[in-house]
């Protein structure tokens, strides 16, 4: 069902970020990409992402270069875990078009946890 792996990744990220200064907000603006992260003083988005699940990543690649990129502003592209052989090919693009990374779902959640607890962000 479409909506699904945005918000079951949307709920991780919650929970891994409970009891801190951060939060993780679902389909923000009006669903400008689909999740990004606020910390409590500072309102400003941060690992703002985009959830993507194509079987053929071709039709993705095509779509990012005719878009030139995420239209909504996304930094990260994010796959389902099941889709992992396709971050490479998806990076490559991403970059051409000034996004920061391509990654899995899971990928993508270590990646804000490690940021947000480390102090990093």
């Amino acid at each position: 069902m479409p909506g699904l792996p945005e918000l079951a990744l949307h709920r991780a990220v919650s929970a891994s970020l409970d009891g801190t200064p951060w939060t993780s907000h679902l389909w923000p603006n009006g669903d400008q990409c689909d999740l990004w992260v606020t910390h409590e003083d500072n309102d400003e988005p941060r690992f703002m992402a985009d959830f993507k699940d194509y079987t053929w990543p071709n039709h993705l690649v095509s779509k990012l270069d005719m878009d030139g990129g995420d239209r909504g502003g996304a930094e990260y592209l994010v796959v389902p875990d099941h889709r992992r052989e396709q971050v490479d090919q998806l990076n490559a693009v991403c970059r051409r078009h000034g996004m920061k990374a391509a990654m899995t779902a899971t990928d993508y959640l270590e990646m804000v946890v490690k940021h947000v607890k480390g102090g990093q962000a």
